[in-house]
């Protein structure tokens, strides 16, 4: 324990201080939380809903490659930030790091919002590898009816996010690497269900944006 001499004059700490190293805190604590509750899902969807679903009608094994990206990016972006790698948050001005960090915590929320909501109207059709069940029926309401693939729009918001709320460097090259994953595994996925519904998916694609949600 630190004695402190009788008398000495301590470092005046004002609101503003702690309500900025609050949302500092708070950034690197959302990307932790929301990566673990991220990484609970998937593996709970994998172990017992993705058993429940139905045979495949149409299947792409190319898509594992981009799962197996998307989970080595998920990764790396709360352990760089549990380490401190890639933190560039020292050499930022305080008052800037705190308005990244709450942008990106807004962005993180956000993201995850979007993905749940996808995946709740897409029950037991929503799956890691692309395929199209036997039976099943091309969704369109939101928030398919904003974008198609809104799970990948959600998890880019969410790696960008991710580098704003810990103000890091290397979460942000992870958002930026995450794009061509996204667009190859969009193409397949569009592939499949062009097979599978032919001219129902060409009229659903000319009038919904593929990744970028028209608002």
């Amino acid at each position: 324990m630190t004695n402190i001499p009788a008398g000495a004059i301590l470092p005046a700490v004002s609101f503003g201080d702690v309500l900025l190293y609050s949302l500092i805190v708070t950034g690197r604590v959302t990307v932790l939380l929301v990566f673990g509750v991220l990484a609970v899902v998937v593996l709970a969807h994998l172990l017992f809903l993705d058993r429940r679903a139905g045979s495949p009608a149409h299947r792409d094994p190319r898509s594992f490659t981009g799962a197996a990206l998307s989970f080595l990016l998920a990764f790396v972006v709360p352990l760089c930030v549990k380490f401190g790698w890639g933190s560039v948050g020292p050499w930022v001005p305080r008052p800037l790091a705190a308005t990244l960090a709450g942008l990106g915590t807004l962005a993180c929320f956000t993201a995850v919002t979007f993905m749940g909501w996808a995946v709740l109207v897409l029950g037991r059709a929503a799956h890691v590898l692309a395929r199209v069940d036997r039976g099943g029926r091309l969704v369109r309401e939101p928030p398919f009816s904003l974008v198609r693939h809104p799970i990948y729009f959600g998890l880019g918001l969410l790696f960008a996010g991710s580098a704003l709320a810990a103000v890091n460097w290397i979460a942000a090259a992870v958002a930026v690497a995450w794009w061509p994953v996204a667009l190859q595994r969009a193409r397949i996925e569009d592939q499949l269900l062009r097979k599978a519904f032919g001219a129902e998916f060409e009229d659903y694609a000319r009038k919904v944006p593929g990744i970028w949600p028209r608002l």
